[in-house]
């Protein structure tokens, strides 16, 4: 269900409410205890938002804020002592909440049309707020345990801050070519991998910073790329997998660079 409102030409608001749905299933290997069910997730979004044109277009910004309203999350987890596959169970509440925006703007329209500026930025504030039957490691033995109360924890892969900013500037390059410079950033202030929320299992926050030179030859419709990605060599994880003997950590690349060609038919 949405509804919307335009006060003026190129500006919108609009509220929304849906629901998702996520059929259930069961748990067929465990070791120790017969095939378990695992309750349907149902979703409930509520968003209001703006979607905006200022100024002739050279300025678009959209915004919202939202509420997540989960009953009976499905989240999964491996142990070899469960079975040794993903092992999915239900967190009987969780509340997703947060803010977003986007803009793109054209700030020297008159003098420089070429240069863009790009930023993007969300909070989100996810949390458990009853998850009784958690599953996870015994803070002392270290050995599985399901169970456990995860409820007021925060929910994983969830930073409470990220955002990105970008900057581009294309030039003319004779009368059949043009050149982009660019450059963006993208902050990342932490989060957990697992509902536990313990230390080990967090990543801390980073920040990517990326770049490249692109020149394009227009009869031919040919763009040859040089790039940098996190060129600032940020060290940060894909993930933080939890086992029963540790933790299986995946670092992400380091430094890259490189050449593309891309060529259009």
């Amino acid at each position: 269900m949405v509804a919307s409102y335009k006060p003026s030409q190129g500006v919108m608001f609009y509220g929304s409410r849906s629901q998702g749905f996520k059929s259930g299933t069961y748990n067929v290997i465990n070791i120790y205890a017969p095939p378990t069910f695992v309750e349907p997730e149902l979703v409930t979004t509520y968003e209001l938002g703006m979607k905006a044109d200022f100024f002739d277009h050279l300025l678009r910004f959209n915004s919202a804020v939202f509420d997540n309203r989960i009953k009976n999350k499905q989240v999964g987890f491996v142990s070899l002592i469960s079975g040794g596959a993903v092992s999915l169970g239900n967190a009987e509440k969780t509340d997703v909440k947060g803010a977003e925006f986007d803009l793109t703007l054209v700030p020297l329209a008159d003098w420089d049309p070429g240069l863009v500026i790009t930023a993007n930025g969300a909070f989100l504030n996810a949390k458990y707020k009853k998850y009784s039957e958690g599953q996870g490691y015994n803070e002392t033995t270290g050995i599985y345990q399901n169970n456990q109360d995860f409820s007021g924890a925060r929910v994983e892969r969830t930073p409470r801050w990220s955002g990105g900013l970008g900057i581009s500037q294309t030039l003319g390059a004779g009368s059949n070519g043009e050149v982009e410079l660019a450059a963006d950033t993208y902050y990342n202030s932490g989060f957990y991998y697992s509902a536990e929320n313990k230390p080990d299992y967090k990543e801390d926050a980073y920040q990517l910073v990326n770049a490249h030179v692109s020149y394009r030859y227009l009869p031919w419709q040919l763009r040859l790329t040089a790039f940098g990605k996190n060129i600032f060599d940020e060290t940060y994880h894909i993930s933080k997998f939890q086992t029963d003997f540790g933790i299986l950590s995946t670092l992400a690349y380091g430094v890259q660079y490189g050449l593309i060609a891309d060529l259009s038919f």
